[in-house]
């Protein structure tokens, strides 16, 4: 009896000591539940706003972060240091020809054998948005996956990965369980990041139509380089010396025939400063109305009385802003894509155009246009338009087109062109896209496609 007694007081004693250990169990794992549960529910919030401010209004990057400049310089500096290993500091001469460019104290662009150029970088935001936009094409055209949501979030220092496991484990959990909130921040990143997926396709697409890129350099550092001594950049930020390191889009040309032709309805950006507005819009009324301007052009007319030392015939930004009506803007064009020939023809299309009255019949000038590269050109333009129709994500003021073509005169050389937008400093993200960039394009084309018409 008293074993029995004493094997029920045991019972007694055992029961609540359970009891509590289970409650004390089930109280822990709720707190650990509700811990994961906060760490992962602020996780999906900051990165679902993140991958939300990465597609919002606004330019590309957070150029204001200091951590996003460093290591955007950076990354450039170092792609631009595997192509100058061979290269010859006394060969690096200001382009021939050069039509546009930063008007800031008029700054060449260089040219560096065999076939690179060295385009002079603004050294405030616009250089940053400029480097920022061809690493994202160069991102875009060599096909990289992006990174996962977790590669969203910053960290600390090294100690802080056992946190981040932490952070993966709540959130797979809280995916797992169905919470509300992380379901709702999970929908909002994806829907952001299926539309930064749709903005790297895009990219890819529209990378065959801009010049290759190889980085950022100073011209210092070229030196330093070869001088053999470690040339290096102080800090990440972009000097007066600071230039961008692209291929040469005139290479292949004997007698590169060169148009720069700036396009959209308007050249500033949303919210600029009504000066700055007001000044573009002075410059030329009618590129509202068009939705591009000529900057400049060179064709080679050797020829020409007007033609320089090398033979080519230059119209700068000035002609450009005359040209106040479309039938002056097709003449324009017309003169750009006639051929030069020894008979004086061309010099009478350019007395037409330079004073910009109608002294010199249309047949005449008709008669000698190079249909073969206007054609290649047009295949090339709707091909752009295309992406342009399709695109309604990304806005590109103050962006150009450039267009080239073989000035000589041969059977094998009558139709050879290229065409390349240029210009990305100010690139933004835009919802609904660049209707001003696909308004020019349509009168461009409209314009081109008269010229052949009327030949």
């Amino acid at each position: 009896m008293t074993i029995l007694r004493n094997m029920s007081t045991n019972k007694s004693v055992l029961a609540p000591r359970s009891t509590y250990s289970i409650i004390a169990c089930s109280s822990l794992a709720i707190v650990v539940w509700r811990v994961l549960q906060w760490r992962a529910r602020k996780l999906a919030r900051t990165v679902a706003d993140r991958a939300q401010r990465m597609v919002q209004d606004g330019p590309m990057f957070g150029i204001d972060n200091s951590h996003v400049r460093n290591r955007l310089i950076n990354i450039a500096i170092r792609r631009a240091k595997q192509w100058i290993t061979f290269q010859t500091a006394d060969d690096v001469k200001p382009m021939l020809g050069q039509l546009g460019g930063i008007s800031l104290n008029k700054k060449p662009i260089l040219t560096l054998p065999p076939d690179y150029i060295l385009k002079p970088l603004h050294t405030d935001a616009r250089g940053f948005r400029e480097v920022g936009f061809y690493e994202m094409l160069k991102f875009a055209s060599q096909n990289k996956e992006l990174n996962t949501a977790l590669a969203g979030v910053e960290y600390d220092d090294k100690s802080s990965a056992a946190l981040h496991k932490c952070d993966a484990v709540a959130l797979s959990l809280a995916i797992f369980m169905e919470d509300q909130n992380v379901a709702q921040a999970e929908l909002k990143y994806l829907s952001s990041w299926l539309t930064i997926n749709n903005e790297v396709e895009m990219l890819k697409r529209l990378s065959t139509f801009t010049a290759s890129y190889y980085g950022v350099m100073e011209q210092d550092l070229l030196k330093n380089h070869l001088d053999g001594r470690n040339g290096t950049i102080s800090s990440p930020e972009i000097s007066s010396s600071s230039y961008l390191l692209l291929s040469d889009e005139t290479f292949n040309f004997e007698h590169p025939c060169v148009i720069d032709i700036k396009m959209g309805r308007q050249t500033f950006e949303p919210g600029a400063p009504p000066a700055k507005r007001d000044g573009e819009m002075q410059k030329y009324p009618q590129q509202d109305l068009f939705g591009f301007r000529i900057v400049g052009m060179r064709r080679y007319d050797p020829c020409h009385l007007n033609s320089d030392d090398t033979g080519f015939l230059k119209f700068d930004k000035m002609f450009g802003r005359g040209l106040d009506t479309k039938e002056k803007v097709s003449h324009a064009f017309k003169t750009f894509f006639c051929v030069a020939t020894p008979e004086g023809s061309s010099q009478g299309v350019s007395k037409h155009i330079e004073p910009l009255v109608s002294s010199v019949p249309s047949a005449r000038i008709d008669r000698f246009i190079r249909v073969g590269v206007v054609h290649n050109l047009i295949s090339q333009l709707k091909i752009v338009r295309k992406w342009f129709d399709e695109n309604k994500s990304l806005a590109f003021y103050s962006s150009s087109i450039l267009m080239v073509y073989e000035g000589g005169v041969s059977p094998t050389n009558c139709g050879t062109s290229n065409l390349k937008m240029i210009d990305f400093a100010h690139v933004r993200r835009q919802d609904g896209g660049d209707e001003g960039y696909a308004c020019g394009l349509h009168t461009l084309l409209s314009l081109l496609n008269d010229v052949l018409d009327q030949n």
